[in-house]
């Protein structure tokens, strides 16, 4: 996570930007990043990967999935991943019977572009596991903030929105109709999330040097 508040933070420096946006492990980026970063003054948010309350047996997953790379049985460790991090059928189902599923419907580009992501997406996942349970100290965030939600997504996320719309001072919640995690991704529904993404950043705020921001 440090490389990650790196990277934004030269963006930021070398853009002047006061606004930032993040998604899932892009979010929880941006809410560290906000911590030691006070010149962001709006920060649009669609379900951040923030963990509210965690376990260790929450993670068991974690090992089958690097056993499974380390084998290169990326299929094995795709279908560890939605097992072990998602909430759907096939998480109650053997892995035999998920990784059929997954094969029979993730093929061809759609899984190539899955396969180059799939070693980063084990780094990701240890760092929230990491910061799994510490959002209270998101209540020192100073920027505006739009927590957002996709209606068909889990209710764990629900409720994850909803802690954080409680710690942190200055933010609002926003669920939208029939969307879901991955919906900010380009072939899903980004122009349904942009649209309210952009009415967050042009309503005019009592924050500090906002006019000066390069959007």
């Amino acid at each position: 996570m440090l490389k990650e508040c790196e990277d934004i933070n030269a963006v930021q420096e070398a853009t002047g930007a006061c606004y930032i946006f993040g998604h899932s492990y892009g979010g929880l980026a941006a809410l560290e990043a906000s911590l030691a970063n006070l010149t962001f003054v709006k920060i649009a948010l669609y379900e951040p990967g923030v963990v509210i309350h965690s376990v260790p047996v929450d993670w068991n997953w974690i090992t089958e999935y690097e056993e499974d790379i380390n084998r290169k049985d990326f299929r094995g460790a795709f279908t560890t991943f939605v097992q072990g991090a998602s909430q759907t059928f096939l998480s109650r189902v053997p892995k035999w019977f998920a990784k059929l599923n997954l094969r029979i419907g993730i093929r061809g580009e759609h899984w190539n572009r899955i396969l180059h992501l799939l070693p980063e997406n084990l780094n990701e996942h240890r760092e929230v596991q990491r910061l799994a349970s510490t959002y209270r100290k998101y209540a020192a965030v100073q920027a505006d903030v739009l927590l957002m939600s996709g209606y068909k997504s889990s209710e764990s996320v629900h409720q994850m929105i909803r802690e954080l719309n409680q710690t942190i001072k200055g933010s609002q919640m926003l669920t939208i109709p029939r969307l879901h995690h991955l919906s900010p991704e380009n072939g899903y529904s980004p122009i349904q999330v942009a649209q309210p993404v952009k009415e967050f950043l042009l309503t005019k705020t009592e924050k500090r040097n906002e006019d000066d921001c390069h959007h």
